[in-house]
């Protein structure tokens, strides 16, 4: 993608977190987003059709931060590890701490956490289903399973429901999760 179309998607996402995080309950205009992302209301629809789809975007973007590191060709090179996941994930943690708190404690935006979920699970069984011995829907609820819980112990922790630091917390659900994982696999025989 062009550095310029990146560079004003980036502003009028910047604009709308900003106005979205500062207005509370009030319904946000294109208009505004515009005017806070220092554009015209012609150029907001030359990169989106509407509101909702500044945070779908959002969300892709973040998605396929982390399901570059869940790739094919990470785990043929050996180059995935559960460390570097980790990483990844706590990177774009910190990075969208204030944003992320936003959306987990408001209800009206529930989908985005769900949509990254969907998609890892989707990512890891394309991508790694040649390397167990699993059929689709046995390695499917495996996914489901490990992701569902990483998801939701992050998203606990951003609303502040498990009061550590993101290291615990990476360090325990890494274990938990991927400890079992490894019983799996050693048990299957992969």
């Amino acid at each position: 993608m062009d550095r310029r179309i990146e560079k004003t998607r980036k502003a009028i996402q910047e604009a709308y977190f900003r106005l979205i995080m500062n207005s509370k309950l009030k319904k946000i205009t294109i208009s505004e987003i515009a005017k806070e992302a220092d554009i015209d209301r012609k150029t907001f629809y030359l990169h989106y059709e509407s509101i909702d789809d500044i945070l779908k975007d959002f969300t892709n973007l973040k998605i396929n931060e982390l399901k570059n590191n869940l790739t094919e060709s990470n785990i043929k090179t050996a180059s995935f590890t559960v460390d570097s996941f980790f990483e990844t994930l706590n990177n774009i943690v910190m990075d969208n701490y204030d944003l992320f708190k936003f959306i987990a404690i408001n209800q009206k935006y529930d989908f985005f956490f769900g949509r990254i979920k969907e998609q890892l699970v989707e990512s890891i069984v394309n991508t790694h289903k040649k390397y167990f011995q699993l059929n689709d829907q046995e390695l499917e609820i495996y996914a489901e399973f490990f992701i569902s819980a990483i998801i939701s112990s992050y998203v606990r922790w951003i609303k502040n429901d498990i009061p550590v630091d993101i290291e615990t917390l990476s360090q325990t659900v890494q274990a938990a999760a991927f400890g079992e994982l490894n019983n799996i696999l050693i048990n299957r025989k992969m």
